[in-house]
């Protein structure tokens, strides 16, 4: 992924992983419920400046100081659009490879505003405590595929389910429910699935990448994507769309997706329920459903090619994806296309499995993306 140019705000100091429930004041606001730090570079409530402000690279920091930090996962503020949000795990010594199953390095730039924000929230650097540079930030990744569908619609999301999501009360129904134990004023909160022991007796803080809507953090393999048009796709094709603005390997595939990421639930012509992708401009046109089997977290997302007959280039799928052929070489153009891709495990199409529409809600919030 390439964040050149792009501004990160460190958001969130020492997230608590304790208990599912919600009540009580959360670890990002005092005992009154007033944030604890203020604005990047100025001063926060206990009188220490925040972590960052800008510095000579030009970028630009918030921190919020660790209050109650075994409070849960519930969050006083909606963190939006969701995909400029990322979760960091600081680690030392070898574990800085972030080679552990689970996690992966963090963008370029990161470590270095991490630590500042480790510093401030007391772990290092300080009379009888580590160096600060002794410490990196890895990545634990959002929750991609079956996982993110889970995260997002299940109260108790399957034992291999990974990652995380953040949900919320104001996406509607399943998410109401997955909030309803936190308190009335912090209708959102992070889900952590199976794997969040990762993040047990680690201190771990949520980055923003504060930039205009235009310049985006592109995604990662395994997000959801589409070619940005109003076009549903057929569950009988798989279409490869190159050069894709949206995706960081650009490459955007739909797997025998069908219908249109952006509204699940379809539409008649004329609706005007759905639509475009990233937009709020309504859509004219017949949209088809969904299939629950094939929604779009598993069967339009953000791949690569990861096999082919060609010499390559060919990239090496992350541990939450597999390696499955998609594209036959017929011989008549498009040898580049054709190969493996990686898609999330477990996703591969079986012509044979049932195709059940998408009917509100069990495909989750009526416009996702």
């Amino acid at each position: 992924m390439s964040y050149i140019g792009r501004t990160w705000a460190i958001a969130l100091a020492s997230l608590g992983l304790a208990g599912g429930g919600c009540s009580g004041q959360n670890q990002l606001v005092g005992s009154d419920g007033s944030k604890v730090a203020a604005a990047a570079g100025s001063s926060g409530g206990s009188g220490a400046p925040a972590a960052g402000g800008a510095d000579n690279d030009g970028l630009s920091y918030t921190v919020y100081a660790q209050v109650n930090a075994d409070n849960g996962k519930c969050l006083p503020e909606p963190l939006q659009p969701e995909s400029h949000w990322l979760l960091l795990t600081m680690r030392s010594g070898a574990a800085c490879s972030c080679s552990e199953p689970g996690l992966v390095p963090s963008p370029a730039g990161l470590t270095p505003k991490a630590r500042d924000a480790l510093q401030l929230a007391g772990q290092c650097g300080n009379q009888g405590q580590p160096a600060c540079s002794e410490y990196c930030a890895c990545e634990f990744p959002r929750a991609i595929g079956t996982s993110l569908i889970e995260c997002k619609t299940q109260a108790q999301p399957s034992a291999d389910s990974v990652g995380w999501c953040y949900v919320s009360a104001d996406a509607g129904e399943p998410q109401t429910g997955l909030v309803a134990d936190c308190p009335s004023i912090q209708q959102q909160r992070l889900r952590f699935m199976d794997n969040a022991r990762l993040l047990a007796d680690a201190v771990n803080f949520l980055a923003h990448v504060d930039s205009a809507p235009a310049a985006a953090p592109r995604r990662e393999l395994g997000e959801v994507c589409s070619d940005g048009s109003a076009r549903s796709v057929n569950v009988d094709e798989t279409n490869i769309y190159t050069q894709s603005p949206v995706c960081g390997s650009g490459v955007c595939v739909a797997n025998h997706f069908q219908g249109l990421v952006s509204c699940p639930y379809g539409q008649i012509a004329g609706a005007g329920e759905c639509f475009l992708p990233g937009s709020t401009e309504a859509i004219s046109r017949a949209v088809t459903p969904q299939l629950v089997e094939r929604q779009a977290a598993i069967a339009s997302i953000c791949s690569c090619q990861c096999a082919g007959s060609g010499p390559g280039p060919y990239c090496t799928c992350p541990e939450s994806m597999q390696c499955e052929h998609l594209i036959d070489d017929l011989g008549v153009g498009g040898e580049a296309l054709a190969g493996s891709y990686c898609i999330p495990k477990g996703s591969a199409f079986n012509p044979d499995a049932p195709r059940t529409e998408c009917v509100e809600p069990n495909c989750g919030v009526k416009h996702p993306y």
